[in-house]
């Protein structure tokens, strides 16, 4: 895959009939319009929930990383097995690296981080080998793409071209029963992800623009005009302040409360950490995976293999089924795909060797395939024994 040339790529056509055309530039802008799509509605408000807002949340994005590094590894390590489960001493360069734009666990990364968060991931199946099979899979964001399914047959707009279905790689999660469009996070937890920018909003209001009056100044006067207000505020500022908040000038006929976070500023606080479970919940995630909880439940210590095991098969394996699943119809013959999820269970080399011991006496693995899952070189096969040299006068002794 690493000799050819980056610079060949064939596009969709299987017989070039089709012109080469630029891909549209990737980008991130507001959902609105796949809401639409969707027939979700979108309330007008100050905070814009779309990718790339949440992606500025770090709890969300933290959840989002965890999977798609997850998924990334497994791919990354996949191979691929015939119909009778034998694995193939080949991979294709479309599974062992589907773009040579990009390396294969940044690629498997985007998949993830894309299906993740708007629940579609669409692909230009490209340079095509002898026999029609799609070495590369280009990938395009979609925003950039418009699928039209009227004719009960999907065809895909990007740019200025149209692709058939089986010119294209689409993979979808969370689609409504009956719709060829996959929803996302962004999309499917709008109302929450509203909120949740809504409190970084405010924290931001509140710490960094001065919500919080920096003193309260108390003239010795039942009133104060502006000019005195604005000459004790310039004074103070100039030898106190520190860039942002000011001082409060009150004259005495004026009660302030105390300038401290109030319990409304409190459940802020506290609805922060709540936002952190609730970000885990959206990815798919326990909570302790992000450091969090809900209703006092905190993290219970387990084995570091199990734990990590629990997590492949509720959290990682869904999305690693999708990729299984898309990229096995793109190789030849019957053919499967499989991630690799011991890529993720690093286990101590006593818990590995009490495996590999028990595995051997039962007849599950040989000394080589041992040898294969440590990375070592198979034995070499040990030199026959010569077999013993008879004394002639023995022999003759031994006759009848």
């Amino acid at each position: 895959m690493r000799n050819r040339p980056p610079s060949i790529l064939s596009r969709a056509a299987k017989r070039d009939d089709r012109a080469p055309e630029p891909i549209p530039s990737s980008h991130s802008i507001s959902s609105e319009g796949l809401a639409a799509l969707l027939g979700i509605p979108v309330e007008t408000t100050t905070v814009s929930v779309s990718e790339g807002t949440v992606t500025g949340l770090p709890a969300v994005q933290a959840g989002i990383d965890m999977i798609a590094h997850a998924v990334a590894a497994m791919m990354t390590d996949a191979r691929v097995f015939d119909p009778e489960g034998e694995p193939s001493a080949t991979v294709p360069p479309v599974v062992a690296r589907p773009t040579v734009l990009l390396g294969s666990f940044e690629y498997w990364v985007q998949v993830v981080d894309t299906l993740i968060k708007r629940g579609n991931y669409v692909g230009i199946l490209a340079d095509f080998d002898p026999d029609g099979y799609a070495q590369q899979v280009v990938p395009v964001h979609p925003d950039s793409v418009s699928l039209d399914d009227s004719s009960g047959i999907p065809f895909y707009t990007i740019g200025a071209a149209t692709f058939r279905w089986d010119e294209v790689l689409h993979i979808r999660h969370g689609a409504p029963t009956g719709s060829l469009w996959g929803c996302g996070i962004v999309e499917r937890y709008r109302q929450h992800l509203k909120e949740q920018l809504a409190q970084s909003e405010y924290g931001r209001t509140s710490f960094q623009s001065g919500g919080v009056p920096s003193a309260h100044v108390q003239l010795d006067k039942a009133t104060v005009t502006q000019g005195e207000t604005d000459d004790v505020d310039a004074r103070w500022s100039t030898k106190f302040g520190n860039g942002v908040r000011k001082p409060l000038v009150t004259g005495k006929a004026i009660s302030i409360t105390p300038l401290s976070w109030s319990p409304h500023d409190a459940e802020f606080i506290e609805s922060r950490r709540v936002s952190v479970a609730m970000a885990a919940l959206m990815c798919g995630l326990d909570p302790a995976d992000l450091g969090a909880s809900i209703g006092g439940a905190g993290l219970t210590y387990a084995n570091l293999t199990d734990r990590q095991l629990s997590r492949i098969l509720q959290s990682f394996m869904p999305w690693t089924r999708l990729l299984e699943e898309a990229w096995s119809d793109m190789i030849p013959g019957a053919g499967m795909v499989k991630g690799d999820p011991e890529a993720l269970l690093r286990s101590s080399t006593l818990e590995r060797f009490q495996v590999y011991t028990s595995g051997k006496a039962l007849g599950i693995y040989t000394t080589d395939e041992l040898r294969a899952k440590e990375r070592r070189p198979e034995l070499d096969e040990p030199e026959p024994e010569p077999e013993p040299m008879q004394d002639p006068d023995i022999e003759e002794d031994n006759e009848p």
